[in-house]
């Protein structure tokens, strides 16, 4: 019986220090999770910081040693612009010359802004803006619109 009783106690104290382990397992792994959550919030802040300078000098010249992210992110917008176009061809949507919202084509007033449009612009070339002298659609970097002559650097 004695050898029965020194089993058991064995036994229970396998049990008791399997379940110990089992906790500091469990603990750890929370633990593990936090750091994991702490990590990330730090990733969404640096993104958001990279952002934040991005957007505020993007036009502007910045030190060397960022140009390389600024024209991977130019570039990576400019892929963006042509899938978008390729997606709107295939839906059969345009954008509104005066909001730049997505409408179907063949509309004469866009169901954002109530603007009226003669054409709608194809997505490919979104890069228009409309000359308040005459309403003719123009490329976004010249300085005179070719119909009316306005100055839009005025």
């Amino acid at each position: 019986m004695a050898k029965f009783g020194d089993l058991t106690k064995k036994v229970g104290d396998m049990t008791k220090n399997a379940v110990s382990k089992s906790k500091d397992f469990m603990d750890v792994s929370s633990l593990n999770n936090s750091i994991s959550n702490q990590r990330g919030a730090i990733q969404k802040a640096y993104a958001s910081i990279g952002e934040k300078y991005y957007r505020e000098n993007a036009l502007t010249s910045v030190d060397s040693s960022y140009t390389e992210y600024f024209d991977a992110i130019r570039g990576a917008n400019e892929k963006i612009a042509e899938l978008q176009a390729q997606i709107d061809q295939i839906k059969g949507t345009g954008t509104c010359p005066h909001c730049g919202g997505d409408m179907p084509k063949n509309t004469k007033f866009c169901p954002r802004c109530g603007g009226t449009v003669d054409q709608v612009v194809p997505a490919a070339v979104s890069n228009l803006k409309q000359c308040p002298g005459c309403g003719n659609m123009v490329q976004d970097d010249v300085k005179f619109c070719g119909e009316c002559g306005h100055n839009f650097s005025l």
